[in-house]
């Protein structure tokens, strides 16, 4: 395993941040700093044909030393997929097994993008899914945390109620509202960035006054 030169810290201010869907150079990642963002998300894939989109240890170093910390986000690249309880368990167990090899401590917000789900999946599959993927990152140690898309069938008052998630990104326009929770990540629109297709993310504290945990680097 990695060893990298940052640790778990909660976010505790409003600030912007970014995804993007190609790997960041050090000059890129200092450039986004320079720009005023202060954290990134960036994604594990769980289709081996996007590997060349993945994390790797070179570009978490170079996301750190720039100043920007960083959260994972596990995205699903198919189309029309039912979501289980045992596909949850693998894909939960594959994200903590990358988070791991890349030297992320324990404590870390993860998050789960699930996209494309099949026109007839049932509230039902979703919670399964939701919760098996979350105990799967929460036996390891990791908090476990929610993009909330267009495709997920669930009101806010069945996010709150049936998911164990507590962390949830309003990644949708018309995502609903979550009560008592709220949202602490909120999606911007997109913006290109030299060829690298870029969205805008403000982070926040939730109702509740609890924000994400993300790596960022030990200052000595």
């Amino acid at each position: 395993m990695d060893v990298l030169s940052g640790g778990a810290e909660n976010a505790i201010q409003v600030m912007n941040g970014f995804s993007c869907d190609k790997r960041l150079s050090a000059i890129q990642a200092g450039q986004f700093y320079e720009d005023g963002y202060r954290f990134c998300l960036r994604g594990f894939y769980t289709e081996a044909n996007k590997i060349q989109k993945s994390l790797n240890h070179e570009e978490v170093v170079n996301i750190l030393n720039s100043g920007l910390a960083i959260m994972p986000v596990q995205n699903i690249n198919k189309l029309n997929w039912k979501p289980s309880a045992k596909l949850a368990r693998i894909h939960g167990e594959q994200l903590v097994k990358d988070a791991k090899a890349l030297g992320m401590p324990a404590g870390l917000n993860l998050w789960c993008n699930i996209t494309g789900l099949a026109g007839d999946v049932s509230i039902q599959d979703v919670i399964f899914y939701g919760n098996n993927w979350c105990d799967a990152v929460m036996e390891q140690g990791y908090i476990p945390a929610l993009f909330v898309n267009s495709c997920i069938p669930l009101s806010g008052n069945q996010l709150f109620c049936y998911l164990n998630f507590k962390h949830f990104c309003r990644n949708h326009e018309q995502a609903p509202h979550i009560p008592e929770l709220g949202y602490e990540l909120f999606r911007n629109p997109i913006i290109n960035e030299a060829g690298n297709r870029v969205y805008k993310y403000r982070l926040q504290l939730n109702q509740q006054g609890i924000g994400s945990t993300w790596l960022k680097k030990i200052k000595w």
